[in-house]
């Protein structure tokens, strides 16, 4: 139970107790003091009676009211204007509350709402550094022993015409059938600090390995291959890009051999292949699938 009482007093209103000095956080953290309650109470009652205060006396009644009463006390409005003590939690006033962080970042996510109570050590929101951004990408198999942690990343970001730089930092093999998951860190400098930010679309290039031999080729000499990706810069797929070409043997007979397409030169029109050798003889003819085998006259 609550009491209120109108005393004579010329006390200062700092001696009772402030909201941050009675207030009970969750876990019962700081809870009022009844013996200074007491005292601030017989002070008050001593003093000249030349201001009318309303003073929250605290009876043996209403020990179990002893927290809501200090929590719902409001220390920025004055006493002296007849303030209306009130132990509805909607009419509690909150200082403000300043959160630093060791770096900086993107509040990505509030735990917490106005007048909620937490549990000590409850989270209250999720801040993200930007500037440590990552992505991550999924390559063939066949591409992890070229490469290697710390190997450097090309890309660019959707909208974007700049050229980004990032680092291998991870491999790990999924659980898809001969696919590999690629982490790659963005390294921090000027242009990406300024222009990337999280959730954008990127798209990575891992040049990962050298051909020994390479044959340039026209169109028509590439089967079984769709060569779409490459009609836009930069002009090299983003992952190993196989066809196949007929060679004539030297014993003159056809067979069809499965290359790798590595890059488009659009100046020339002509694609770049690995997997022949500089002394094989590559047919431009389109063929039927039955023609492996089969002997070819060359006039």
């Amino acid at each position: 139970m609550l009491v209120f009482r109108r005393v004579g007093t010329a006390s200062k209103t700092e001696d009772l107790k402030k909201p941050e000095q009675g207030n009970v956080e969750s876990n019962d953290v700081n809870k009022t003091n009844p013996e200074n309650t007491k005292n601030s109470d017989a002070n008050s009652a001593q003093a000249a009676p030349d201001t009318d205060i309303a003073v929250v006396r605290k009876t043996d009644s209403d020990k179990t009211l002893e927290a809501n009463s200090a929590i719902d006390t409001d220390s920025k409005n004055s006493i002296n204007q007849n303030a209306n003590v009130n132990t509805s939690k909607q009419d509690t006033q909150y200082n403000s509350i300043t959160i630093h962080a060791s770096f900086s970042g993107r509040v990505e996510n509030l735990s917490a709402s106005a007048g909620q109570q937490l549990a000590a050590r409850a989270s209250l929101l999720q801040i993200s550094d930007e500037t440590k951004l990552h992505f991550m990408a999924t390559l063939p198999i066949q591409a992890k022993p070229q490469l290697s942690v710390g190997q450097t990343v090309n890309f660019t970001a959707e909208g974007i015409s700049d050229k980004f730089t990032g680092q291998v930092s991870k491999l790990v093999s999924t659980s898809q059938p001969k696919k590999l998951l690629v982490y790659v860190n963005v390294i921090d400098n000027e242009v990406s600090r300024d222009k990337l930010l999280p959730n954008m679309k990127v798209t990575g290039r891992v040049n990962y390995g050298q051909i020994d031999v390479g044959t340039i080729v026209p169109k028509r000499a590439l089967h079984d291959v769709d060569l779409t990706e490459l009609q836009t810069s930069p002009y090299m797929p983003l992952q190993p890009l196989t066809a196949n070409v007929w060679i004539i043997g030297q014993d003159q007979r056809l067979t069809r051999q499965p290359i790798e397409v590595v890059e488009y030169d659009p100046t020339t029109q002509q694609y770049l292949i690995a997997g022949v050798s500089n002394d094989s003889l590559i047919c431009l003819a389109d063929l039927p699938v039955d023609s492996k085998g089969k002997k070819v006259i060359v006039s």
